[in-house]
């Protein structure tokens, strides 16, 4: 019985030789992908939690390497997505928060607190689309996203943001909904 095999009829034995055999490789690939230590060695637990739920879909021991690689990928792009956003959006120095539309600095941080207030997945679909400008179809690709999912999740994190949002001077653009 090969790796995968044993892995998806759920034998202990072949769990643990991919572990052994297959940790150090994914946080490497992780580091090397641009996370942190910390956030490497997480990743790696999200990554062999993704190959569990997904072992089904790996045809064979030889293509076990790149199919880790292809999650251990996502999985570092998503890390560094949320790193981003809170970078630029949960800054507590004020004299270093960037302006998201060119108002003032009391509409950007009421912005940033709603936005930290919403589900990541709303924060996501807002910073692409309203504030990034991509368009549709290019935040289905980033999101991993079927386009009429992105719509969806487009209006309901609009209202989410109008319904929380009370702007001193306004921004037009996300109170709008444009």
């Amino acid at each position: 019985m090969s790796l995968v095999e044993g892995c998806q009829a759920d034998e202990a034995w072949a769990w643990r030789r991919l572990v052994d055999a297959w940790a150090s490789a994914v946080y490497r690939w992780c580091v090397l992908l641009g996370l942190s230590s910390r956030d490497a060695e997480d990743a790696v637990q999200d990554v062999l939690a993704t190959a569990a739920a997904r072992i089904h879909t790996c045809s064979c021991d030889e293509v076990l390497g790149s199919w880790l690689y292809q999650i251990a990928r996502r999985h570092a792009a998503n890390r560094r997505r949320l790193a981003w956003c809170k970078r630029v959006f949960f800054l507590e120095d004020e004299s270093t928060v960037p302006s998201l539309a060119g108002q003032n600095i009391d509409d950007d941080l009421e912005v940033r607190a709603v936005l930290e207030r919403l589900p990541i997945r709303h924060v996501e679909v807002l910073v692409l689309m309203d504030i990034e400008g991509f368009t549709r179809r290019e935040a289905a690709q980033i999101l991993g996203l079927a386009e009429p999912a992105v719509a969806s999740r487009l209006r309901r994190a609009r209202e989410a943001f109008r319904a929380a949002y009370r702007p001193t001077n306004g921004i037009a653009e996300l109170e709008s909904g444009a």
